[in-house]
């Protein structure tokens, strides 16, 4: 029984060991992508937007392994925060593209793909929890430090009607 263990136990590290030795290609794969290229431009400083009179800040990084994308935003009114969102970009590699997952507050979470237009960034999304809707946003910066944006309705991957428009301005830390 001892000898069953330990051929086991060497097994699972010898398995462990070989798919930790397997580079990943996702780190490559996003970095020659053309959406990930532009959404790679939020990374640093904050961003401000003024929305329908509430103030958002949206603060951008890259996360722990160089490529997954991390934002944290605040929306404000009167000075005090009504909306906490968590939002992340990383690679899909079953479907060779970015990927968009995020958190509004406690109770709605969206998730979908991200791609890239003529001159625009296309995120198509569609809600998981709280939110069962579906929707298109599109950002096209304007220069490095500014982007405009669209967020439409959408029903089947077509696009509907425009929810909101804006537009960001990056100031340094």
């Amino acid at each position: 029984m001892k000898n069953i263990l330990k051929f086991s136990l060497l097994a699972l590290v010898a398995v462990s060991g070989l798919a930790a030795a397997q580079p990943s290609n996702s780190a490559a794969e996003a970095a020659k992508d053309p959406a990930y290229i532009q959404v790679k431009r939020l990374v640093g400083g904050v961003w401000h937007s003024e929305v329908n009179g509430t103030t958002v800040e949206a603060r951008w990084k890259t996360g722990p392994d160089g490529t997954t994308l991390l934002g944290e935003t605040s929306l404000m009114q009167g000075g005090k925060e009504i909306l906490h969102m968590h939002a992340r970009f990383g690679w899909d590699p079953a479907k060779k593209q970015v990927y968009y997952l995020d958190a509004h507050g406690l109770d709605t979470v969206y998730f979908g793909h991200v791609s890239m237009g003529k001159t625009v960034v296309n995120v198509d999304f569609k809600g998981l929890v709280g939110d069962p809707g579906e929707y298109m946003f599109q950002t096209e910066f304007t220069s490095d430090d500014a982007y405009a944006a669209k967020l439409y309705d959408a029903t089947g991957g077509k696009q509907g009607k425009v929810v909101e428009q804006f537009t960001y301005t990056r100031t340094k830390e």
